[in-house]
């Protein structure tokens, strides 16, 4: 109001005198804008799921399981939809190393070879250079199953592969991210024998990308970043992700499997933590949450191998844990962490199933460690991509009383969109 009565009231002479502010729009620099080419090289814990399917009869479908690592390449290309939406597609490339002997721990039924897929990608940019997105696409699975007496077959299988992660940079053209993926074979491949196999998994990696400048900067004004002070409790709320692993020790009876066998599932979570920002970027803190995913082990042979057996050997449930992280702040409001701290994991083995009732419930203590990306969407409120693996490492004996017990050991990978509110 004061600038408007000046304006009005001013002489010429001063009027002439006064300099219009011609300054630019101030350019976003591409190497925080996301536009253009990367390559990139990631690496992780996963385990892998094999629907088999030996052609008997009655039908018998088991799913089993291998915890194994994976690491591969990715190429790809980002532009801006908008001011902070990012579009992209992506062609990746992972390896693993995962051979399936759920009857003999010396012979192989199934090795699972690699993936190659092509996905395209949307995300958004929630402060300069760090971006929150998803994949969806799709995959080919390459893998080794046996036919005839004694030979092997190659054989590839085409599948769905969909993911979320987070992406932060640490210098003008090097970035970190966490991504979850999960890939599932759409048919399954049948050998000439008439055996078929399904795979699948999921996989949580970390991964340094390299960006390459094209030229094409985003031109808006760069948005203010906030400053986020992580020191002080918070609570937070998850979406959860969870493939599942469990192995059955002691089996005795000649020829019967004792897996590892595989779950999958989805879940919520909740948890508490309290934070410390003790300078230079870095910062410290204290986690505790409680993972609810209600997941099934079967085993398709029964307890016996009668027709009307129970099939149901297991359950897991939830899985409380309490660790600490150590994190470093890659630009004023994006956190980049690693957890590692110990857990429960409530396991229920079902006493239809083994011999004598020989049921029974525990929660198995377990090590659990962990990585993600974190990162401000207000001035309170965080969202975070992050991805544990939880192994037990005591089992659940079951209840009977033949002579060597049966032992059960869950290990389970889980992957977490979080929002967490900062007091």
């Amino acid at each position: 109001m004061a600038g408007a009565l000046l304006a009005t009231t001013a002489l010429p002479a001063i009027a002439a005198d006064l300099i219009i502010d011609e300054t630019p729009i101030e350019v976003w620099p591409v190497t925080i804008s996301s536009t253009g080419f990367y390559v990139g090289a990631h690496a992780g814990p996963t385990i892998v799921g094999l629907e088999y399917d030996p052609d008997f009869d009655p039908p018998e479908v088991y799913q089993f399981a291998k915890p194994s690592l994976t690491a591969g390449v990715a190429f790809g290309w980002d532009t801006m939809l908008g001011s902070n939406l990012v579009g992209g597609v992506e062609l990746r490339y992972d390896l693993f190393s995962a051979a399936f002997t759920p009857f003999d721990p010396d012979d192989d039924l199934f090795r699972f070879h690699d993936t190659i897929s092509a996905t395209g990608k949307l995300g958004y940019l929630v402060a300069p250079g760090t971006q929150v997105y998803g994949v969806l696409g799709f995959g080919s699975a390459g893998f080794e199953a046996p036919e005839g007496f004694a030979d092997w077959v190659n054989g590839r299988a085409i599948g769905l592969v969909a993911g979320v992660g987070a992406e932060t940079r640490l210098t003008d053209q090097l970035s970190a991210n966490v991504d979850l993926r999960y890939f599932s074979a759409l048919d399954s491949f049948t050998t000439a024998d008439g055996v078929s196999f399904l795979p699948r998994y999921l996989a949580v990696t970390a991964g340094l990308k390299y960006r390459f400048d094209d030229g094409l900067g985003h031109m808006t004004a760069e948005p203010e970043q906030i400053d986020f002070d992580f020191t002080g409790p918070n609570v937070s709320l998850s979406a959860l992700a969870v493939a599942a692993s469990m192995e059955r020790i002691n089996i005795v009876t000649p020829g019967a499997d004792v897996g590892p066998f595989w779950s999958e599932g989805v879940g919520i979570g909740i948890g508490l933590g309290y934070d410390f920002d003790i300078g230079n970027g870095w910062v410290i803190g204290a986690t505790a949450n409680l993972d609810y995913t209600p997941l099934v082990f079967d085993d398709a042979a029964g307890n016996g191998g009668l027709v009307d057996a129970p099939t149901k050997f297991a359950t897991v449930d939830t899985v409380i844990s309490a660790g600490v992280r150590l994190g470093v702040k890659t630009n004023p409001s994006t956190l980049v962490y690693g957890k590692a701290g110990i857990a429960g994991i409530n396991t229920h083995a079902d006493e239809e199933f083994f011999a004598l009732d020989g049921g029974g419930s525990a929660l198995l203590p377990a090590v659990q460690f962990g990585l993600g990306v974190e990162t401000a969407i207000a001035d309170q409120v965080t969202l975070g991509v992050e991805g544990n693996y939880t192994a037990a490492t005591s089992p659940l004996v079951t209840d009977n009383t033949q002579l060597d017990q049966i032992e059960l050991w869950p290990t389970l990978l889980t992957g977490k969109v979080t929002l967490k509110y900062h007091f």
